[in-house]
This record gives structure tokens, C-alpha cells and sequence, in this order.
């Protein structure tokens, strides 16, 4: 993989470079640049597989590089000092969001996760879902961010959510647990009504994963992996009423 640095900081770069070569042999560092104009010009020169990109920059934000260019054929790994602009990342679908000064362990992490995503869902499809589910059209997938970079999933793929705190675990059919860095509030209202029910302030399920259910004083759900999830005593009535509407 080929990959550029556009940071305004002549040592942020040198020591971004350093970290690269000495922990990431798979990577090539084929220029560098620091602020908005010339990153643009490199960028169209280069034609990069990935973007260490930092967001305070001589002449705008990173943000406004990216929101300049009319496809973005790369990935981008933020790389900043500021942890305040975190959630606008997100937005940008970026791969990661590296705190300066960079450790090593999570530079590795976060290009291997590049790697891992090369030929996969494209910056510009991320983006198509994130303004998609943004609009409230149904959405077919949704971006889930983790405490490093995001994850694609359909959907429909989705069996239930449970709240940890500030932190939702998401299980898939599969069987496959994703640790993601939004509560479980957040996580219900990018995902469609119709398809998605939370019978219990920890819980939130998919409608189509209901193998059984009861609703008398022990009241619960039975899922197709055989978890079972309690009713809230102010949540049976609804839930009655919307598994009516769809049997």
C-alpha cells in the first residue's frame, strides 16, 4: 500500500514517517505535504491507497480538504492533537482516529485495518450509507464506530444489541460480537423502526430473530440463538401491538 502525510508540523510528519517504516513494512510513504493546498496537489499527483491525515492545517480544517475533492478513492487515518473533533471524524467514515503523539501499537492496528478493508465498501459508498441512514431512508447497512476506525454491517444481519454503559455490544447472526463506541440510544435511532424493537432499556432486537415469546408475568423473548430477552413491564403492551402488526 502507498500512502501520504499531509500534517503541518515538519516533526509530526518525521516521526509519523519513522513510525511507518519501522513498524509497518507493507506501507510506502510517497510524499508528504503541510496544509491544504499543497496536500490537494499531492494527493492528485499521487493517487494515494491511504491518508494520514491531521485536521488543523494552514488554510483549513482536513475536513475541508476532504469536503473539496469530488471522489475520495482513498482511506483516511486522522491523525491529530485535539480529541474534541472525534465525533466529526465519524462522518467522514475514516479508518481510525490516531491521538498525537501516535503509539505504535494502534498505527499497526489501524493499517492492518486498512489493509483489511482494501477492495472492500469504498470511502465514497461509507459515505452514501452514513448521508443515507443521516436522511432517514431505510437503511440496508450501518456504519458502527469502535474505539478505533468503523465497521460495515447489513442490517438485517444484525440479531440484538445490549447496553454496556456508554459502549454497545452488537451480536450478528454469524455470531460475531462488535464492541461499538455509542450507547444503545444512539444505536436505535440509526436503525429502522420497523425492523428493530426494544422491549428492555438493555435490549434492542431485531423483530425478524424472534423464535418465541411469552407476556404474562415472566415476560420475554426468545431469539433464533436461543438468547432470551426480558420484557419491561411498560414495553409489553407495545410490544404486543407491533408483533401483532407484523404476524
Amino acid at each position: 500500500m502507498k500512502a501520504i502525510i499531509i500534517d503541518d508540523e515538519k516533526g509530526g510528519r518525521d516521526y509519523l514517517s519513522d513510525l511507518v517504516q519501522n513498524h509497518c513494512p507493507e506501507l510506502e510513504i510517497i510524499g508528504v505535504a503541510d496544509g491544504l493546498a499543497s496536500g490537494q496537489k499531492l494527493l492528485d499527483e499521487k493517487q494515494p491507497d491511504l491518508l494520514f491525515l491531521d485536521i488543523e492545517l494552514p488554510g483549513g480544517s482536513g475536513f475541508r480538504l476532504l469536503d473539496q475533492l469530488e471522489e475520495i478513492p482513498f482511506q483516511v487515518i486522522f491523525t491529530t492533537a485535539y480529541s474534541e473533533y472525534a465525533s466529526q471524524a465519524f462522518r467522514y467514515a475514516a479508518i481510525d482516529y490516531l491521538l498525537k503523539p501516535v503509539v505504535a501499537e494502534q498505527l499497526v492496528e489501524a493499517v492492518q485495518r486498512a489493509k483489511n478493508q482494501a477492495g472492500g465498501a469504498s470511502f465514497k459508498e461509507k459515505m452514501e450509507v452514513w448521508m443515507s441512514n443521516s436522511g432517514g431512508q431505510k437503511p440496508k447497512k450501518v456504519l458502527l464506530p469502535r474505539s478505533r476506525g468503523f465497521e460495515m454491517v447489513e442490517v438485517e444481519k444484525i440479531l440484538y444489541c445490549q447496553a454496556d454503559g456508554n459502549y454497545t455490544e452488537v451480536y450478528l447472526l454469524d455470531g460475531h460480537r462488535i464492541i461499538v463506541s455509542k450507547n444503545l440510544k444512539m444505536i436505535e435511532q440509526s436503525l429502522p423502526k420497523d425492523l428493530f424493537f426494544r422491549p428492555h432499556q438493555s435490549y434492542l432486537i431485531n423483530l425478524h430473530c424472534i423464535s418465541r415469546f411469552s407476556t404474562g408475568d415472566d415476560a420475554e423473548i426468545e431469539l433464533t440463538n436461543r438468547k432470551m430477552i426480558p420484557i419491561a413491564r411498560s414495553k409489553r403492551k407495545l410490544f404486543t401491538e407491533v408483533i401483532s402488526s407484523i404476524t
